[in-house]
């Protein structure tokens, strides 16, 4: 009998253990961390997200052109020589006509340098032409072609002698656009040897020679 009253007690003493004891917490699952921002969607552009990207396609810019093709015209590749003249109200017209003689072709484009030069090292007379304003064009030259810039000036006897102080110059020194190396044109004549009277001018390069 008492083994069986034991026996009967066991099953209330366990579950009696198993309540009084603190009972354990639910397991939980943590969320995921939250993704950090890169640096592109901080300033507000999506991150890519791999694949193909696309731009807009840039227009192709022309090269079959002759003249976008073609070098400059260099001193080496040029003769120079005066043109046709003119005069009209006491102004003296000029052309400096460009050939190139080079075996090959080239673009002439913007004004030359043009001073007048006297004695036997070609000492500068005066200032350098000033440019005359007018549309630029860039002149394609085949061997053998011509180009000109027109110079414009008054004759010294326009002035007095006392303010021009003329003087005897051997011609023109003349520098081809964007060259360093320079041709001489003779042309004897006189020249205000005075800074800033009788400024003589010079235009840009144009096609042809001048008429």
């Amino acid at each position: 009998m008492r083994r069986l009253l034991l026996l009967m007690a066991a099953p209330a003493l366990l579950a009696a253990g198993c309540s009084g004891s603190p009972s354990a917490a639910p397991a939980t699952t943590a969320p995921p961390p939250a993704a950090s921002p890169s640096a592109s969607s901080a300033l507000g552009t999506a991150a890519p997200t791999g694949g193909a990207t696309t731009s807009p396609t840039a227009k192709p810019t022309r090269t079959d052109s002759p003249v976008a093709s073609t070098p400059r015209c260099h001193t080496g590749d040029l003769s120079v020589k005066l043109g046709g003249g003119d005069g009209a109200a006491g102004t003296q017209y000029i052309a400096l006509v460009f050939a190139n003689r080079s075996d090959h072709r080239c673009t002439l484009y913007g004004y030359p340098g043009v001073s007048f030069v006297a004695g036997a090292e070609g000492t500068q007379v005066g200032k350098g032409f000033t440019r005359q304003g007018g549309g630029l064009i860039k002149v394609l030259l085949a061997p053998g072609a011509v180009a000109h810039a027109t110079i414009s000036g008054h004759d010294v006897g326009f002035f007095d002698a006392s303010e021009c102080k003329p003087v005897s110059v051997r011609g023109y020194r003349v520098y081809p656009p964007d060259e360093t190396a320079s041709l001489f044109v003779a042309a004897p004549t006189k020249a205000c040897s005075a800074d800033g009277v009788n400024q003589w001018k010079v235009a840009a390069i144009a096609e042809g020679a001048a008429t």
